[in-house]
Order: structure tokens, then C-alpha cells, then sequence
């Protein structure tokens, strides 16, 4: 089996979910937190499963009628299916998914693909007209041009930066919605889902649960994205706190979720000691990395929608976001400020403190 039960009913665990930005919390502090438990002592069954370069971790409470393990174990092996079958659909690490099919001839003629791949580009081009650009699933090149500057400290010569921006655009990318085709403008463009994919991914997971009777479960993909099915049992939600990268105190704000999903870009640079220091989110309209915030937490409706934004707003900065939310009131934020004091204030959008 690649999925595994970490624990089970009536033994009591503590949850850390640190990583890239987020830890979750059942309690007022972010450390050494309960499972909540219900009236009956019951607390969720968690499976845990790696695709995507990442661990997918699922949370789930019984049914009612539910007895155990075993009425939960076929839930989350079926779930898991659905998270890998995305995966061989749209990774760009698969020869055979639609992803690397588009990128290894989608500039020499159009590439048929599958509906739920059509959709996915759909869905980014729009996002990606939202946000004027910023979010771009073909920043590919433009990341592999970082990648040895960021190690290095230093930052790309000025002449290749402006070559590999030429292939840097979703604009760039047709899509024929008759033929369910798509292609490139440019030669050397590519395509790559990993700003979205596990959002998607816990959204198909989440929807499958949902239709098999779960009313309480907490979806989390790499931990920087999450989708809350319900609340714990007798809670009014799922409560997740959002790192302090400082360690001053457990978490700079508790964010409360119920049938919605979360998720966080962090690049905290501060920790090196360095002000402004880069780290690997881009604006994919300038070549340039960003540097104003420590971090941005999204929540919305879908993990999709959560992950493209989150990466967004990280780039995009508070007064964009804050038009961005205005308009779309379905979208809520916090966005932290880098700090010059090392005591990060962060800024609500959309969300009561």
C-alpha cells in the first residue's frame, strides 16, 4: 500500500505543520496541540501518501455508522488514486502526461488533450488575466535562469534575462477550445502545473469524500495548501495558524476554515540575515524576484483557486491585493509585510482580525 495509517481512534497526538509556511493548530497555541475530540472520544484516522514531490496528508473523522479503520482505509486509497491520476495527467516529470506532450511539440503544432487538462489551461489563462500577468504557468525558463544566481547570490545576466522573457507568457499559449488543442506562440516555451496542481488535486480528493458521506476531514498537500471538509466534530471550524518564521511567538495569526481551502507562498529571506535577500518567487513580467512580503495566505472557495493566488499575492503586494479582493469578496488574505524590526504586523484583507 502506498498510503499508510499514522494514527488511530482514541490515541491522542500532537500536529506539527511547519513547512513553507504553515502550522496547524487545534488549540490556542501552535505547539503541542490536541486532535479535537469528540463527545465520544473519536479522533480522525490520518492517511498519508506521497505524489507530487510531496506527502499528501488526510485527516478524516467517521461517519456515522462508521466503526473504524476499515469503513475509512478504502475512502483514502480511492482518494489517493484520484491525487495520482492527476499527477500522470499534468506532470511535467511524466513523458507520457499531456503536460510534456504540449511541451515537447506544442511549438511545432497543436497538441490534443485531455477535457480536464483543457480545463486546467482555461482556468490559468484566466487567472492569469486577474492578475495581470502574474500568475504564469510558462515561468519555467525563467526559474531555470535563477537557479544558479540564487545559489550564488548574484543575479542573471541582463541580456539572456531578456531572451528567456521572450518565451515567458501565457499569451503566448493558443488554446483551440473546438479541438481541445493547444500550442506555443514561441519556440522554447513550456508549461508546468506545479503552482496549481495540488490544490487541484485536494479539491478532487476533497469532492470524492464529500460524495461518499465524510462531513469532517482536513485535506493537506505538502503543507502549504489545505482543504477543509466541514469542522472537527463538535467545533464550529478547523483552525490553522500561520507561521512566524521568527519563532517570537507560535504563529502570527489563526485562520478559520469550513468547507473552504487554504494556501501560503513564503519565501522567508530574513533568515539569512539579509534584507531584501532574493528567493525563488517571481514576476514572471520583469524576470525579477520578489521581496516585499514574508508571506501570503489565501483562502477561498477551491485548493486551485488558493494556490494560484497565493503565489500571486506574494508578488503583487498589498494595495494590488487589496483591488484584486475588492472585486472578488469570495477571496480573503493575509499578507506579512517584511519587517525592518524582525516583528512582522500582518495586513487583513477581506478577513476579520
Amino acid at each position: 500500500m502506498r498510503w499508510q495509517l499514522l494514527y488511530s481512534r482514541g490515541f491522542m497526538a500532537c500536529i506539527f505543520l511547519m513547512s513553507f509556511g504553515l502550522s496547524m493548530v487545534y488549540a490556542e497555541s501552535a505547539f503541542d496541540a490536541e486532535i479535537p475530540v469528540d463527545d465520544e472520544g473519536n479522533v480522525p484516522f490520518r492517511f498519508v501518501h506521497k505524489a507530487m514531490g510531496t506527502d499528501f496528508v488526510f485527516d478524516i473523522y467517521m461517519r456515522e455508522g462508521d466503526v473504524g479503520y476499515d469503513d475509512l482505509a478504502p475512502l483514502a486509497e480511492e482518494a489517493f488514486e484520484l491525487v495520482d491520476a492527476l499527477e500522470q495527467e499534468i506532470s511535467s516529470w511524466i513523458k507520457t502526461s499531456d503536460t510534456s506532450q504540449i511541451n515537447a511539440f506544442g511549438a511545432e503544432e497543436p497538441v490534443p488533450v485531455r477535457p480536464g487538462v483543457y480545463e486546467l489551461l482555461e482556468f490559468s489563462r484566466n487567472i492569469h488575466r486577474e492578475t495581470d500577468g502574474i500568475f504564469d504557468i510558462t515561468v519555467g525558463p525563467l526559474i531555470e535562469l535563477w537557479k544558479i544566481p540564487l545559489s550564488e547570490g548574484t543575479v542573471p545576466d541582463a541580456k539572456e534575462l531578456t531572451k528567456v522573457l521572450n518565451r515567458v507568457d501565457m499569451n503566448k499559449v493558443k488554446l483551440d477550445p473546438d479541438g481541445k488543442k493547444v500550442s506555443f506562440a514561441v519556440e522554447g516555451m513550456r508549461i508546468s502545473f506545479g503552482g496549481i496542481g495540488k490544490g487541484l488535486a485536494l479539491d478532487r480528493a476533497a469532492e470524492y469524500l464529500i460524495k461518499e458521506g465524510v462531513k469532517s476531514a482536513l485535506l493537506s498537500g505538502g503543507n502549504s495548501s489545505m482543504v477543509g471538509i466541514g469542522a472537527p466534530p463538535g467545533k464550529e471550524f478547523w483552525n490553522i495558524g500561520i507561521h512566524n518564521p521568527y519563532n517570537d511567538e507560535p504563529s502570527l495569526e489563526t485562520v478559520r476554515l469550513r468547507n473552504q481551502a487554504l494556501s501560503t507562498s513564503a519565501c522567508y529571506h530574513h533568515l539569512a540575515g539579509v534584507t531584501g535577500e532574493p528567493c525563488g518567487i517571481f514576476d514572471p513580467r520583469t524576470g525579477q524576484t520578489a521581496t516585499d512580503l514574508l508571506s501570503a495566505t489565501v483562502v477561498a472557495q477551491t485548493g486551485m483557486q488558493t494556490d494560484a493566488l497565493s503565489t500571486s499575492f506574494y508578488v503583487m503586494g498589498i494595495d494590488e491585493v487589496a483591488k484584486y479582493c475588492k472585486t472578488h469578496p469570495e477571496v480573503s488574505a493575509i499578507l506579512v509585510p517584511n519587517p525592518d524590526d524582525g516583528k512582522p504586523k500582518p495586513v487583513y484583507i477581506n478577513m476579520d482580525k
